[in-house]
């Protein structure tokens, strides 16, 4: 980031550094911005830059620590993660530089996502209760951001995946609470939708694979309820995916579950889901899917 011409910019145009922080952020905080390299949120950034005519892209060119690289790059492997394009989230990240210097938000989302991927791929569990460990307990140790309880849901997955029942129960409360208050909440006033999509996929499916039905389907359907509201559709296929198998637990009857399923795969092949297409291919075989 080219710190020296945000400092140059401010000076040409006569701002103090008490003056450009007015009513943005501290005195503070944009010292240690300029002297120190400690970059602050992306929002106080982009209310600093507005004020001085300054674009992210001038300060930010195209190398990799960059902010405006950063957003793009993170963006992209969020979304491949919700596909199942594995291999698209190695490359993201590889692609990614990030230090003390970056941004406290990128951070934390780019241990989330490696700790996921590492997760996922089944290698290196470890190495995935470290990065969620290090959102949760360094990162946001005051917990005040969603990426604290994605750090909970991850390393709940970790611990169910290794069958530390105890553990996984912990984390997966604490998560639950959070999502209960957010349930209480008109869905218009709820922001970081689609992270809170994420963590109701994530107990939605935890809570049916551990046979508490109606626990399952309640994350479920309020995570169906935010992706309607929003119009967010990449962790619909997977939602329904999901309620499908509670409905199969439930005893429902066929045409139900067939109706479901169909409402699956149409949007994963809308949103190019190939863990949710595979699936979808694997009911037909079960016949419990008329492909025509």
């Amino acid at each position: 980031m080219d710190i020296n011409r945000f400092v140059s910019r401010r000076k040409e145009l006569g701002f103090s550094q008490v003056q450009l922080a007015q009513g943005i952020c501290t005195q503070a905080t944009l010292s240690k911005f300029e002297n120190n390299g400690q970059i602050p949120s992306l929002n106080i950034l982009q209310q600093l830059c507005n004020r001085l005519g300054l674009s992210l892209d001038e300060l930010s060119q195209n190398d990799k620590g960059s902010i405006v690289y950063l957003n793009r790059q993170l963006k992209q492997a969020e979304i491949d993660l919700m596909i199942g394009n594995l291999a698209a989230v190695q490359k993201c990240l590889s692609n990614i530089s990030i230090n003390s210097q970056s941004t406290l938000i990128h951070q934390m989302q780019f241990y989330l996502i490696q700790g996921l991927l590492k997760l996922l791929l089944d290698h290196d569990h470890e190495g995935a209760i470290t990065d969620f460990k290090l959102v949760t307990e360094e990162l946001d140790q005051e917990q005040s951001t969603i990426w604290y309880y994605l750090g909970q849901a991850g390393l709940a997955l970790v611990y169910d995946r290794e069958q530390n029942a105890i553990a996984a129960k912990e984390r997966f409360k604490l998560v639950t609470t959070y999502v209960d208050q957010l349930n209480d909440t008109a869905v218009e006033n709820i922001t970081d939708f689609e992270y809170v999509l994420a963590i109701s996929y994530i107990l939605g499916r935890y809570y049916w694979q551990h046979g508490l039905l109606p626990m399952a389907e309640n994350y479920i359907k309020f995570g169906l309820q935010l992706a309607r509201y929003h119009h967010v559709t990449y962790f619909v296929p997977r939602l329904y995916m999901v309620q499908t198998e509670i409905l199969k637990a439930q005893g429902a009857d066929l045409l139900t579950i067939q109706a479901t399923i169909r409402q699956a795969a149409v949007f994963a092949e809308f949103n190019h889901n190939q863990v949710v297409q595979k699936w979808v291919q694997e009911q037909g075989k079960g016949e419990l899917y008329d492909a025509n």
